[in-house]
């Protein structure tokens, strides 16, 4: 209950900053239980996700930020945000949310708001339901771009469901299992077991 609350309340944030259905956001972020929140409180704001690592190469996070067409920016921290921000004016990104609870930086063009400030404006506002099909994009996934540039792998909301609805004829947990999972939160994969 408190999870999916979380997600809510991430997502009312969202939609009071003018976030509107299909809204393009890109979330450059690691393994904690705010990806999980960020990532879910983008679609259930009605919105699709480009997701990478926060430790990937900048050129290749700007280069999936454009080729996304994002609108707003979900990062780990201010120093990921300080490694992307000489760039981002030549993006249509007004938006950035800082995972972390740093001080946004002032005398700043840019909107920026930390986690507890998104949730804060969320928890005074209530989520607006937003209509989905099951075929509409969830997320792009992309590539490691090894071997040029990366691709963005599209997942619509029925791919993502049909990987959660059919894990459990691979593992059966049980209430009180613990589980270790190494891959990051945005692989395919980790993200299935993860939603699972």
């Amino acid at each position: 209950w408190e999870l999916g609350e979380a997600i809510r309340t991430f997502a009312s944030g969202l939609q009071v900053l003018g976030i509107e259905n299909r809204a393009h956001v890109a979330l450059f972020a690691d393994n904690s239980h705010r990806w999980l929140i960020a990532d879910q409180g983008i679609m259930t704001a009605g919105g699709m996700d480009a997701v990478r690592s926060g430790t990937a190469e900048t050129e290749e996070l700007l280069y999936i930020a454009e080729h996304s067409e994002s609108t707003v920016l979900v990062v780990d921290n201010a120093a990921l945000l300080k490694r992307l921000r000489s760039r981002l004016d030549a993006l249509p990104i007004p938006l950035v949310i800082l995972l972390s609870d740093e001080e946004p930086p002032a005398d700043e063009r840019l909107k920026i708001l930390n986690f507890s400030q998104l949730m804060a404006l969320g928890k005074d506002h209530p989520y607006t339901p937003v209509t989905m099909k099951p075929e509409d994009l969830a997320t792009l996934i992309y590539t490691s771009g090894t071997t040029g540039q990366p691709k963005g792998v599209m997942l619509s909301h029925r791919n993502l469901l049909h990987q959660i609805n059919t894990l459990r004829s691979v593992v059966q947990p049980e209430p009180g299992d613990r589980v270790v999972g190494i891959l990051p939160s945005w692989h395919s994969f980790e993200r299935t077991a993860e939603y699972f």
